[in-house]
């Protein structure tokens, strides 16, 4: 018995003594902390990192990487598989640049993290049909700040993309983030966060967001519902308190329904607080078009001290701040009738 005992502790000593070991040959530093991040050089380091995190798999919290910091040193390019096995670690984009070339099933996005920091990224995301498909720019974390995403996605027949995340999770933050790509899907579609159940907080989106298939769901017989909508920074938020804040469209949204120049449908269980954003982007569709906000769906929901200053164009419920309202409050808000028709 303690034989077996001994050799039981053995195997996962030397299991656990693997997996905390650093994954590349010419490491430096311990991972630690964030001064002694692991440091990545190359794309065969990104890979390595990649293949060896998710080389354990789920559940990735048994995970050598879980509380490790990654810092990238150098530009990276021809990414073209998701990094998606660091879900408890931290990311440092140093300033630099990564360029995806990207053609996948099911998800396309570049990180997967518990903390993304400074990071730009480049190129293109095509993403097959797959159910449940969704891509990002950046990836996803619990807080994603100070980056920029310049990527052009286009999903086949698939929905829910973000500039920069295509969730942000109850909790989570997305910050100080830019988007100059484009986004072409079917709908759940935003600058910034495809849909949100956290706080995004002074972004800008300055790219072009594109729904082909925004003001319905085809699973429940054409009939609009609240996991619809497109919008310049968030295209539709879910249940839990979500903030939308301080953050600037420039770019020019289109879909059928629910659009929005900042959030394109808001659900609000308990709460939502859309507040001190700014649409100059062009904003169009056929029903439930607003400068603002597209649909709001319930009560709940707090509109107020944002301005819009771009021009909204549709046929019904259509307005400079909310397109059509099912009772949220709405003050103190700012628009020039001409621009919106009103």
């Amino acid at each position: 018995m303690k034989i077996i005992f001994c050799l039981f502790f053995l195997i996962v000593f030397f299991n656990a003594s693997l997996f905390a070991q650093c994954p590349f040959d010419d490491c430096i530093n311990d991972g630690l902390t964030k001064a002694t991040a692991y440091e990545i050089w190359t794309k065969a380091h990104l890979i390595e990192l990649n293949d060896s995190a998710d080389s354990i798999g789920p559940p990735y919290y048994m995970s050598w990487v879980q509380g490790k910091h990654f810092r990238l040193m150098q530009d990276i390019k021809d990414i073209n598989q998701p990094i998606s096995g660091l879900p408890n670690a931290y990311f440092y984009g140093n300033g630099k640049t990564i360029t995806v070339a990207m053609d996948v099933i099911g998800y396309g996005g570049l990180l997967g993290a518990h903390y993304i920091d400074s990071l730009t990224v480049n190129g293109y995301i095509n993403v097959q049909y797959q159910l449940q498909a969704t891509a990002a720019g950046i990836g996803g974390a619990i807080t994603i700040t100070h980056c920029t995403s310049n990527v052009i996605i286009h999903l086949h027949n698939a929905t829910m993309a973000g500039g920069i995340a295509s969730v942000c999770v109850n909790n989570g933050t997305i910050s100080n983030c830019v988007f100059n790509g484009s986004i072409t899907g079917l709908n759940r579609l935003g600058g910034i966060v495809g849909s949100n159940d956290g706080t995004v907080i002074n972004c800008v989106n300055n790219g072009r967001i594109t729904a082909t298939n925004s003001g319905s769901n085809t699973n429940l017989g054409g009939q609009p519902t609240s996991n619809n909508g497109v919008g310049g920074i968030v295209g539709h938020t879910t249940n839990g308190c979500q903030s939308v804040f301080g953050n600037i469209n420039t770019g020019t949204i289109e879909g059928q329904g629910m659009v929005g120049g900042i959030v394109g449908t808001v659900r609000a269980l308990p709460s939502a607080l859309i507040i001190s954003n700014l649409n100059y982007g062009f904003v169009k569709g056929t029903n439930k078009v607003g400068g603002i906000v597209g649909w709001i769906f319930n009560a709940g929901v707090a509109i107020s001290n944002n301005s819009n200053f771009g021009v909204v164009v549709g046929e019904e419920d259509t307005g400079c701040i909310v397109g059509k309202n099912n009772g949220g409050n709405i003050s103190n808000n700012h628009y020039d009738k001409q621009m919106c028709g009103e």
